[in-house]
């Protein structure tokens, strides 16, 4: 790399770690501001087994339960942003369960990282605990983006979730081993100086970078009490560390599993879904989706009915064709996701 590309790689990471200092300074260490009793209070829960309450969100089938689904929520978000995909499902005879993880939502440690494997064994609990209350109809994780991650780790680990699949949207596998040398040194440096630094979640929007293309979605959480706003760099860090973990879990992922992502995912970048398809099993059950001008919120974007669909469908029968025809083998996966492009050639 010529002298002034990495003087100017160095000087990005210098002003990007900067302007992370900046907008953060004034937020380090205020609490998140309480949550209305009202909205505390309005879900059921779920309690671990140390003691913690998870808030439990339920949508019943309309009819006798064909199947369940176990929704993991992605980062910064709640069990209750399952509700479109439950709208969809509950019609098909397929109830669903989503509960706030910890440290998000209305949780009690909210806004702090808890730690994946904790995440993983919160998943692999709430499963067990369904299972017992619906002893004989099918079980599936189904997760989007962090809840991807944990969905995996969950599934791929020694105790494994009593679960009959999974169902990952847009899994959040990009983690420190897939970012870029700067990305890791300002990570690191973050977390190491000032790890209670707090970031808006504005920032994301002020990157030009789009989860939907549902301008009614976006106005929706802005102003939902229970999407956290701003994040800490230790739990960036942690999310980062989980979604490493997550793409090295997955070589132990049992099928069935449906793999969901957008071509035009703005925040899963196509080399982290090349990491993950090096990974998994070879299997016939090992099923991939990919959708044209798709977003990272595959099924809260303007094109969601497809994907919904497709995930109804997979529910219903797990080798039945998928009804939105995007469905891809892994060589026509790597061909549109990972071929290098005539710059890197």
């Amino acid at each position: 790399m010529p002298w002034r590309c990495r003087a100017g790689v160095l000087l990005s990471a210098a002003l990007g770690l900067l302007m992370m200092m900046l907008v953060g300074c004034s937020d380090r260490m205020r609490p998140e501001a309480p949550l209305p009793t009202a909205v505390r209070q309005a879900q059921q829960q779920v309690v671990t087994d140390d003691g913690v309450r998870l808030p439990l969100h339920h949508w019943a089938a309309d009819g006798e339960a064909q199947a369940i689904v176990l929704g993991l929520h992605g980062f910064n978000e709640y069990g209750g942003t399952f509700k479109i995909l439950a709208d969809a499902l509950t019609p098909q005879g397929i109830t669903v369960y989503a509960y706030d993880q910890r440290g998000f939502g209305a949780t009690a440690q909210r806004g702090l990282w808890p730690g994946h494997a904790r995440l993983a064994d919160d998943a692999t609990q709430v499963a067990e605990r369904l299972r017992e209350r619906h002893p004989e109809t099918a079980l599936y994780l189904t997760g989007h983006s962090m809840g991807g991650a944990v969905a995996i780790l969950a599934a791929a680990g020694d105790a494994p979730p009593p679960v009959n699949g999974s169902v990952l949207i847009a899994p959040a596998v990009w983690g420190i081993e897939a970012m870029p040398w700067y990305q890791r040194l300002g990570l690191w440096l973050g977390v190491h100086v000032f790890p209670s630094l707090r970031l808006p979640a504005s920032i994301v929007d002020r990157l030009g970078i789009a989860p939907t293309d549902d301008a009614a979605i976006e106005r929706q959480l802005a102003k939902d009490p229970l999407i956290l706003h701003h994040s800490r760099i230790d739990t960036l860090h942690g999310v980062s560390q989980a979604m490493d973990a997550s793409l090295a879990a997955a070589r132990r992922l049992p099928p069935p599993a449906l793999i969901l992502y957008g071509e035009n995912d703005q925040l899963i970048p196509p080399r982290a879904i090349c990491a993950l398809l090096a990974r998994l099993p070879d299997h016939s059950a090992m099923r991939l989706a990919l959708y044209p001008q798709g977003y990272h919120m595959l099924t809260r974007d303007t094109r969601r009915a497809r994907t919904l669909a497709d995930i109804a469908a997979w529910l219903g029968d797990t080798s039945a064709p998928l009804p939105s025809g995007q469905e891809v083998d892994r060589r026509q996966a790597r061909q549109a996701l990972c071929a290098p492009s005539p710059t890197q050639r």
